[in-house]
């Protein structure tokens, strides 16, 4: 399994010529966050490509990561929400939130709803999307239309890089782990170049 650590150490190997010691001027942490933010761009890519030659909206598998979380109940508000567990890319055509359904009507995913619905479709026949749930997202909560009770709900997320797990399945392009790699190289080696730029000067 390829995970973000596991990426990383190959940077820094590269970067020390095959070498990883503990006097390395790029410390694993560093060049994890390094890996995420590049991963977060490829895939940027990746989608607006797809969409340019092929007008396409779909999202490969092999960067959705899965969850099932459960509704909660606002009391004092009364709606339904759920919390998303990790942070999600921002996308175009908000592709970062890619699926969420039920499993007993997952033919029938959620639509997203703009933040003005509520106020906007108030008492009008249209506010029960003729029969669909719907879905508000704010930040990480997801406020839900069309639940009544708690449930259970599959998520399909693109996640940010930078929230994934050093030691989790690292969802990415297959094709496109090499341009990765050495993108963070690169970008490691100019911040090592900046630094030592700015030692020397320091010592004048």
């Amino acid at each position: 399994m390829v995970t973000k650590k596991l990426l990383a150490e190959q940077v820094i190997n590269l970067l020390n010529k095959g070498i990883i010691n503990k006097d390395s001027n790029i410390t694993i942490r560093q060049a994890m966050a390094v890996v995420g933010e590049v991963r977060n761009r490829l895939i940027k890519q990746e989608l607006w490509e797809r969409y340019s030659n092929f007008g396409s909206f779909d999202v490969p598998e092999s960067i959705l990561s899965e969850y099932t979380v459960e509704t909660e109940y606002n009391k004092e508000r009364d709606f339904w929400f759920l919390t998303l567990p990790v942070g999600v890319l921002s996308l175009n055509h908000d592709l970062g939130i890619y699926n969420v359904s039920t499993a007993c009507d997952s033919a029938y995913p959620f639509i997203r709803l703009p933040s003005s619905f509520k106020s906007m479709y108030r008492d009008l026949p249209s506010s029960a999307l003729e029969g669909r749930k719907g879905y508000i997202a704010r930040g990480r909560e997801l406020r839900l239309q069309g639940v009544s009770e708690c449930v259970k709900v599959d998520l399909a997320l693109v996640v940010d890089g930078v929230d994934l797990s050093p030691s989790e399945d690292f969802k990415f392009i297959a094709e496109r782990q090499n341009e990765l790699i050495g993108m963070s190289v690169d970008i490691l080696k100019y911040q090592i170049g900046m630094q030592d730029t700015n030692e020397n000067n320091n010592e004048r």
